[in-house]
C-alpha cells in the first residue's frame, strides 16, 4: 500500500502517470476510462507548465507540443463518446441531491449513496476523507465501500486514496488491516494510498468525474447491531442508520 504524506508529488510524474495509462486504455478501446485518464493527466501537466519559468523556452515549448497532442486525442475520444451515447453533455442544471436521515432510519445502503457517482464508468481514481476508519466496525465500512467501487468500476478504477486519522490506542492494528485491503483491492489492479492525518475534520468522498458526496458521520453512518447474526450486517440498505445529512453534488455547480 502507497502511503503519503503531505508533500505534493511532482506534478510532471503524475501527469505522465495518467497519460501512460489513457495511452494504455485507449490501445484496448477501454474509451470512457482512456478518457478520463487523459483528462487527469493534461490537468495535471497544465499546472506544471504553471511552474515552469518563462526563461526555460526549450522546456516550455515541449510541454505544449505534448499538450497539443494529447489534447487532441481527449478532444477526438470526447467527440466519439457524445455520438455514441456513452457520455452526455454537462447539463446546465445544477446537479445536487439531499438525504436527510432520520435516527433509526433504513433504505441509505451504499448503492443508494454513491450509486449515481459511479454509473458511468468513467471513475479512475477515487479520494476518501473520513478521519475515523480505524476501529475494525470502521474498517469493515470502508471495505464495503471498496467492495461498491470494485464491482461498480471494473477494468477502469486505478486507485483509492483514503485519508483518515491514526489510531492511536493500536496504530499497528489499523494499519495491518489496511494493509490487508491494500492487498486485495491490488488483485484487482487498484491501489489503496493512505494518507494519515491528525487534523481531519470534514467527512467527504471525492470521484474523479467530478461528483462528491458529504456525509455528516462519514462511512460509518449506521447503528450498531442488536445481534451478532443481524439483518444488515452485508446489505447496509437494511440496517438502522444515525441521524446524518448527505449531500450529493457535482463540482461544476462550485464554478
Amino acid at each position: 500500500m502507497a502511503e503519503s504524506g503531505d508533500v505534493t508529488e511532482n506534478l510532471f510524474d503524475v501527469s505522465k502517470r495518467w497519460l501512460l495509462k489513457a495511452v494504455a486504455f485507449d490501445s484496448e478501446d477501454k474509451l470512457i476510462a482512456a478518457f478520463s485518464c487523459y483528462k487527469e493527466g493534461l490537468d495535471k501537466l497544465m499546472e506544471f507548465l504553471k511552474t515552469v519559468p518563462e526563461s526555460e523556452v526549450a522546456k516550455r515549448t515541449a510541454i505544449r507540443t505534448r499538450l497539443v497532442e494529447y489534447l487532441g486525442r481527449a478532444e477526438s475520444l470526447k467527440k466519439k463518446l457524445l455520438a455514441s451515447g456513452q457520455i452526455s453533455p454537462q447539463s446546465s442544471e445544477p446537479k445536487h441531491t439531499q438525504y436527510r436521515i432520520g435516527e433509526g432510519e433504513t433504505g441509505y445502503g451504499y448503492d443508494r449513496i454513491f450509486g449515481d457517482c459511479l454509473k458511468d464508468a468513467s471513475v479512475v481514481w477515487i479520494r476518501v476523507e473520513d478521519s475515523y476508519i480505524r476501529k475494525m466496525y470502521q474498517l469493515h465500512f470502508f471495505l464495503q465501500f471498496c467492495e461498491l467501487c470494485a464491482s461498480r468500476c471494473p477494468g477502469c478504477l486505478q486507485e483509492i486514496h483514503l485519508v483518515t486519522g491514526p489510531d492511536e490506542a493500536d496504530a499497528a492494528k489499523q494499519r495491518q488491516s489496511l494493509d490487508l485491503i491494500a492487498e486485495s483491492l491490488a488483485e484487482r489492479g487498484i491501489q489503496l494510498r493512505l494518507s494519515l492525518r491528525d487534523s481531519l475534520h470534514d467527512r467527504e468522498v471525492y470521484f474523479s468525474n467530478g461528483w462528491r458526496v458529504k456525509i455528516g458521520r462519514g462511512l460509518s453512518l449506521y447503528r450498531k447491531l442488536s445481534r451478532q447474526l443481524d439483518l444488515g450486517t452485508h446489505d447496509l440498505s437494511l440496517r438502522q442508520c444515525l441521524e446524518t445529512t448527505v449531500d450529493i453534488f457535482h463540482e461544476s455547480i462550485l464554478r
